[in-house]
């Protein structure tokens, strides 16, 4: 399990200087799934949101990464569970392959806004 954290102040609407506060709870490379938990006291709307599977690979582009379906929030203090096959669980994001996380402790994920900032990685320090 590799967790991590990042983000400014939370609020409802984010801006250019406010980020989302999340925090990798688990990976599960295995059965290829993400947990993440918004440490926040408000709700998060993930819409648009990227999940990069692969955040330091360079050689696989845009390959392992996914768009967050418009509607999915995050209430303060839950979890969302991002599965990156979507036949193996209930919340998934399409990265448009079966097979997307590599068992490689060194790997990093990332959570990405729609512009593009990211907001969360596995590799950063609670």
């Amino acid at each position: 399990m590799v967790a991590g954290t990042v983000g400014l102040g939370s609020t409802g609407v984010f801006g250019a200087s406010e980020r989302p506060q999340l925090v990798f709870t688990e990976i599960n490379a295995e059965e290829e799934y993400l947990v993440v938990k918004n440490v926040s006291g408000e709700e998060i709307d993930l819409s648009g949101y990227v999940v990069d599977f692969g955040f330091m690979d360079d050689d696989e582009g845009d390959e392992q990464k996914g768009t967050i379906a418009q509607g999915t929030t995050i209430s303060a203090g839950d979890t969302l569970k991002v599965v990156a096959n979507p036949e193996k669980g209930e919340t998934s994001v399409d990265v448009g392959r079966e097979y997307v996380m590599p068992n490689n402790e060194e790997e990093v994920y990332a959570i990405l806004s729609p512009e593009g900032e990211v907001v969360a990685r596995s590799d950063q320090e609670k």
